[in-house]
């Protein structure tokens, strides 16, 4: 009987090892994360590296071999949204005509081609640097996460202190619900947003919804009193002071995941619903 008792053993001993080494260490916080900033910057050193010859917007440029690279992780404002400019001359002072470290995360290229990459100069995180100063959301796009959660961090640091884009939350009040399609299903008739002002009397217009994406209704002229709401429907219809409609053929709320952006007549961040 030794050898069974043995084997058992070394099966109990094995076990509690492989235990320990599996062991899912506790997760970090914002504070430790951003303190880690330095020695991700030194170990991206070891990146290929390029010439940034073009800067295209505040999270896409252009190399010196033609090929395009759209920063992984992140989104800045659209050319027709406010604080683009700011987000677009940030980016140029931190890379244009400058040799970048290029840091790939799982996916290789965007459905536009262009190269999904993190950036690196010899001193800055580029990525990161967009975010801290509120010219950048954090975009999760899974599979490539690997610093989702320190550019969440810098964006919760960057609202707090109202930076670029957030400089409107804190002013406003808003309660946001998504109604989605059935995951089979996809038909705008069936998908709306309804916003609900908690906040002071205001006059929306001008004002701007986005998603995650490049989706953007703009609103009309339109008011909400306090304890108002309004639905927003993605299919075509007729307005009314409660309903409106964004015309859409397809649908614009993800299933799996999106963010709801308001914005203000001057571009600012009103309020954020992720999903």
């Amino acid at each position: 009987m030794r050898w069974p008792i043995l084997f058992l053993a070394l099966v109990l001993v094995s076990g509690c090892l492989s235990g320990h080494e599996t062991q899912v260490a506790p997760e970090k916080t914002c504070e430790q994360a951003i303190s880690e900033i330095p020695q991700i910057i030194e170990d991206a050193q070891n990146s290929p590296t390029a010439e940034v010859t073009r800067v295209v917007d505040g999270d896409t440029v252009e190399l010196a071999d033609g090929n395009k690279v759209r920063f992984n992780g992140i989104n800045t404002p659209e050319h027709n949204e406010n604080h683009f400019l700011e987000a677009t001359q940030n980016m140029e002072l931190l890379v244009l005509n400058k040799t970048v470290h290029l840091q790939k995360d799982i996916s290789d290229k965007d459905k536009y081609g262009r190269e999904l990459r993190y950036v690196f100069t010899a001193d800055k995180f580029t990525n990161a640097e967009q975010v801290s100063a509120g010219l950048a959301s954090s975009f999760v796009y899974p599979p490539d996460t690997k610093y989702s959660f320190l550019f969440n961090c810098l964006e919760e640091k960057a609202k707090e202190q109202g930076l670029g884009m957030w400089q409107g939350i804190g002013e406003y009040n808003f309660s946001i619900t998504v109604h989605q399609n059935p995951d089979d299903v996809q038909d705008p008739n069936l998908e709306y947003v309804v916003l609900t002002n908690l906040g002071s009397d205001l006059d929306m217009n001008g004002w701007q919804m986005k998603d995650e994406a490049t989706h953007i209704y703009t609103f009309g002229n339109i008011s909400l009193e306090k304890g108002e709401s309004v639905t927003v429907y993605s299919s075509k219809g007729t307005d009314s002071a409660s309903t409106l409609y964004w015309n859409l053929k397809t649908t614009v709320w993800n299933n799996d995941g999106d963010t709801v952006f308001l914005r203000d007549a001057e571009g600012n961040v009103a309020a954020i619903y992720a999903y």
